[in-house]
């Protein structure tokens, strides 16, 4: 019978080469995470406010109020 040798275990550096490599898989999914979030979340947030504000009319809203009484210390 021929005995194999089992490989030792790498013992020198071993928390350097596993921070290294937990470090480029957190930088890689905070960026992947922020540029999801960009065009799921940001962009069509901002679309919304400039349809809104595009079709907004403020003394129109200021009458709809005043009609339901929001403003009661106005004259």
């Amino acid at each position: 019978m021929s005995a194999k040798a089992i490989a030792k275990p790498v013992m020198r550096r071993m928390l350097y080469t596993q921070t290294k490599k937990d470090l480029v898989i957190a930088i890689a999914a905070s960026v992947a995470t922020g540029v999801a979030y960009k065009f799921l979340v940001a962009e069509p947030r901002k679309q919304r406010y400039a349809e809104f504000y595009r079709n907004y009319d403020p003394n129109a809203a200021y009458d709809r109020m005043e009609a339901k009484g929001v403003f009661q210390d106005l004259p």
